[in-house]
């Protein structure tokens, strides 16, 4: 089973359809897909700290950001 694709591209045409190819698949079969080394590691650090964060509705993160 495949959780995650981080899929870059270099600028050679065959590169460049082999990367859209993998984003279709992964995009058919609702796999998180990163495009960039930077997105990849933003996320790895967001899922680092997934133990230590609340739940909390939409209307409760609105409230926080408009005080």
């Amino acid at each position: 089973e495949i959780a995650m694709v981080i899929n870059t591209v270099e600028e050679r045409r065959n590169a460049i359809a082999d990367s859209r190819h993998i984003r279709t698949s992964s995009l058919l079969n609702r796999v998180t897909t990163f495009t960039t080394i930077s997105g990849a590691e933003a996320a790895v650090e967001g899922m680092k700290h997934l133990d230590n964060l609340p739940v909390i509705s939409v209307q409760e993160m609105h409230a926080q950001l408009a005080a």
